[in-house]
């Protein structure tokens, strides 16, 4: 897939959005963590048949997902240790402020409610609501998958790159986090995507 027509633009507003903190700008490597999530998401909403326009919320929602991060001190986003639980919910809270900020820019609610959802686990576990199966939008289910899997593809401060094979075996072993048919498109969607889909900037 290559970006979608119309969505050049959301690029420069996603980084704009980012830009609007006074407390740092955003880097290169967060810039194409949303895209490739984006695109990812599309891909899986393709597969499952969605219509135009819940697609291109798919994407644009991919895009957004990590927006609240803005307002989160860099010392905490990147610290290089393990997060204590005063530290763990700063991270968590990028969740609502990222739909905060969402609303701001003028996103719409299906766009908003993605990004709300993105860290819900199929199995309950996630956050902020914990909420469980169906009761995670398709929107968040599809894109908590993509997120994990480009998140193990990126070098962090606090982790190593993890190659296509390794982040897969990590998906399956996290497998009850995942709608179980998302899962199975991903995991068909993905297959043929070894480490090429991360050379250079991420666009493929």
């Amino acid at each position: 897939m290559t970006i979608m027509p119309g969505y050049q633009e959301r690029l420069t507003d996603y980084r704009k959005g980012f830009e609007k903190s006074t407390r740092r700008s955003i880097s290169l490597d967060e810039i194409w963590h949303g895209y490739r999530v984006a695109a990812l998401a599309y891909d899986i909403s393709e597969a499952l048949g969605m219509k135009i326009r819940d697609k291109g919320d798919i994407f644009a929602a991919g895009l957004f997902h990590d927006i609240g991060k803005i307002e989160i001190e860099e010392e905490v986003l990147n610290k290089p240790t393990k997060l204590n639980a005063y530290e763990r919910e700063i991270i968590e809270a990028h969740v609502a402020l990222g739909v905060k900020i969402g609303v701001e820019l003028g996103l719409n609610c299906n766009v908003i409610n993605y990004i709300l959802n993105h860290h819900e686990n199929y199995d309950g576990t996630g956050y902020p609501f914990r909420k469980k199966g169906e009761d995670i939008s398709q929107g968040g289910r599809i894109l908590r998958i993509c997120d994990v899997y480009d998140a193990l593809r990126m070098d962090r401060p606090y982790k190593t790159v993890f190659s296509h094979e390794q982040a897969m075996k990590i998906l399956a072993e996290e497998k009850k986090n995942f709608d179980p048919l998302i899962y199975e498109l991903f995991i068909e969607k993905a297959s043929w995507r070894g480490d090429d889909f991360y050379d250079g900037q991420g666009a493929y």
